[in-house]
């Protein structure tokens, strides 16, 4: 009973939840004069998810982050894809957020940190470039975008907010979520479910590309890369055998799902990250595991041998030919990049027109660089690039300074929680970090400046920080594999 009276106080002290709910009940009485009477079912359903993310936002915050990689699916039309699940959810969760700080007339001490700096030299630059920018709306549209990225970076500074967050629910979120678009997208291809994959290529080799319920293959190849040092630190850091062989079986699911997305960048990044994380967790293993996992590598390699399709070497072997129109096509993107920044060197074009560039070059509609004549209008496929174009050397110099401050800051917070003992709070940072390296060298063949892991990441690092300070520290001691 007190635990009702103190909702019921919360909700009388928060009238935004009163005037939500007399407009949610306003539309639901408007379907019933309509031929779809059955729509009035929604917005109750609508008002009990947003009451019960009102009430417990972190809940809501960590719905919203496994979404992330199930676009294609949040979308409520192909035709207007910026209306989304997510979205609305997102901003719901942000009114909630400024309500609690408006009501308590402080900022939370989760939100310090020391990128705020170089994220606010990121905005000045930005709209430095788009006042001399000869592309208004482009550039404006993806100012938004930044700062919606922006806004995702301090949502996760306010709700990943404890140990447990950090920790255990964040990874298990991420790691949870990717391994159901890989389900999505096995399914797809054992039972030939054309909405869960898709063929973006001309190569009549290249039958079907797993996309799960992302919108692109090379998108979700990114997303699973970055669940995957999580996954290998949820597998090492298991209490039971029966924990181990469930997260091993999502892993390697998640692997077979990367092969599946035919993505040649995510191929090499993935090698790195695996023999990163070799090195990483092989002290970890006891004597008498070494040979089990030495024949359990080697079966692996048989079993990718014999069962991954002749389709994928042949798309990786065509990546070596001067004749591979996809590679021709991302030499071209460096081309016009490089005319670009020499035009407009120190402050660019504006955010996100090198597309618009692209389309003003000699290579749109132009063999082999013309993508089917879909579109004049082409990504720089590295974000890096893009940013480049778009903000000038300012702009990328800024950019690179708040990727060297938050891969400092897990680096310091990994040395803090080693130092105090803690190894396993230090195997979790790592594990981010890793995730965060993924993500890094993925975007050297994306556009994604504003993509919500990337930001996420940079707000972990401040986390990470804030964690390692807070945990006491324990008695020094090998964080090895659990036994039975």
């Amino acid at each position: 009973m007190r635990q009702l009276e103190a909702f019921k106080n919360e909700l009388a002290a928060k009238p935004l939840l009163w005037l939500v709910a007399l407009i949610l009940a306003v539309a639901a009485v408007i379907p019933l004069a309509t031929p779809y009477p059955v729509a009035a079912v929604a917005p109750g359903l609508v008002l009990v998810i947003l009451l019960i993310s009102g009430r417990f936002a972190q809940f809501g915050f960590f719905v919203l982050v496994f979404m992330i990689p199930l676009d294609a699916f949040t979308e409520f039309s192909a035709v207007y894809p910026t209306l989304s699940i997510s979205k609305f959810l997102g901003i719901w969760i942000v009114m909630v957020a400024l309500t609690t700080i408006l009501t308590r007339k402080k900022w939370p001490d989760t939100l310090r940190s020391n990128l705020w700096p170089a994220l606010l030299a990121m905005v000045i630059v930005s709209f430095l470039s788009f006042l001399y920018s000869d592309h208004y709306l482009t550039v404006l549209d993806n100012l938004r975008k930044l700062f919606v990225a922006i806004l995702f970076f301090g949502l996760t500074l306010i709700f990943v907010d404890s140990e447990k967050a950090f920790k255990t629910l964040l990874p298990k979120v991420l790691v949870f979520s990717a391994a159901f678009g890989a389900v999505l997208s096995l399914l797809g291809h054992l039972f030939g479910i054309s909405w869960l994959v898709m063929n973006v290529d001309p190569d009549p080799t290249v039958v079907n590309r797993a996309t799960g319920a992302a919108s692109d293959p090379n998108m979700f190849s990114m997303m699973i890369l970055f669940s995957i040092p999580l996954g290998v630190h949820l597998l090492f850091s298991a209490a039971t055998l029966r924990r181990r062989l469930f997260w091993g079986m999502l892993f390697l699911m998640e692997m077979a799902t990367l092969i599946l997305t035919y993505s040649r960048s995510a191929a090499m990044v993935l090698c790195l990250l695996l023999l990163l994380l070799g090195m990483r967790y092989r002290r970890h293993l006891k004597p008498r595991y070494t040979g089990l996992v030495a024949a359990g590598f080697m079966a692996g390699v048989i079993l990718v041998a014999v069962m991954v399709p002749s389709s994928y070497w042949e798309r990786h072997k065509q990546a070596l030919s001067h004749d591979d129109t996809s590679v021709q096509r991302r030499l071209s993107y460096l081309a016009v990049g490089r005319d670009e920044f020499l035009r407009c060197p120190f402050l660019g074009s504006g955010l996100g027109t090198f597309e618009i560039a692209y389309a003003n070059s000699k290579y749109a509609f132009t063999d082999p660089y013309d993508l089917w004549g879909e579109t004049a209008r082409r990504a720089a496929h590295n974000v890096y690039v893009e940013i480049l174009v778009g903000t000038g050397l300012l702009g990328l110099a800024v950019f690179l300074l708040i990727i060297g401050l938050a891969w400092r800051n897990f680096r310091k917070a990994a040395a803090w929680s080693r130092a105090g003992g803690n190894e396993e709070l230090a195997s979790v940072i790592l594990a981010y970090q890793f995730a965060f390296m993924a993500i890094l060298l993925h975007l050297l063949s994306l556009s994604s400046f504003n993509h919500k892991y990337l930001w996420m990441s940079l707000a972990l690092s401040q986390a990470a920080l804030t964690v390692a300070q807070r945990v006491p520290k324990a008695q020094s001691h090998e964080y090895t594999l659990p036994v039975e």
